[in-house]
């Protein structure tokens, strides 16, 4: 709805998403093997017991690490929301207008303000729309794949519950997957 009529966006948005999602898997596949979450003994104790105890606890404990775990969470998503609403208000177009000549250059401001300012998929159509006639395709694009899959909050997050190491080699797997792919797609784009 974002794009109008235009099907041909949200079909290479779900195409090349799909593609490079099923690289990154494979990369990460490739280079980490094991559990990549930091380590939390009571979790890992509670796993062992859990079994034991009658249904009523068990449901008990879901509601309990459930409110605990949105607690730990949502602080996450509103400093990243608040980042990307200053992001939203303090910095121009024209600004970015500038920096974003030729489409290497472009396609880098895209990502980087999908990192920046991606809210959900949904929204993200509508903010990577008003760059429509700003920016090429292939940079609407980046917008478009970028921000779902690698924005600032999701890193915030993910630096509270993976390994520091892990969360930075996906960060640079995502961004050059992502990169690369729109680059080498760009003529046929």
């Amino acid at each position: 709805m974002a794009f109008g009529q235009d099907i041909r966006i949200a079909l290479l948005r779900m195409g090349l998403g799909l593609v490079i999602a099923i690289v990154i898997a494979a990369i990460i596949s490739f280079l980490f093997k094991g559990n990549q979450l930091k380590k939390s003994s009571s979790l890992l104790e509670l796993d062992r017991t859990i079994n034991r105890y009658p249904i009523s606890l068990r449901m008990k404990a879901m509601f309990i690490h459930s409110v605990d775990e949105f607690f730990d969470v949502a602080k996450y998503l509103i400093m990243g929301a608040m980042l990307a609403a200053f992001v939203q208000t303090y910095v121009s177009t024209n600004a970015l207008l500038g920096l974003g000549e030729g489409i290497i250059y472009s396609t880098a401001i895209m990502l980087g303000l999908a990192y920046l300012l991606s809210l959900c998929s949904e929204a993200d159509a509508f903010i990577g729309a008003s760059f429509r006639h700003v920016f090429p395709e292939t940079s609407l694009l980046g917008f478009l794949i970028y921000g779902p899959m690698l924005d600032l909050k999701n890193t915030i997050m993910m630096m509270a519950v993976f390994k520091l190491r892990f969360v930075f080699v996906l960060i640079i797997i995502i961004t050059m997957s992502v990169f690369g792919v729109l680059l080498f797609v760009h003529p046929w784009i």
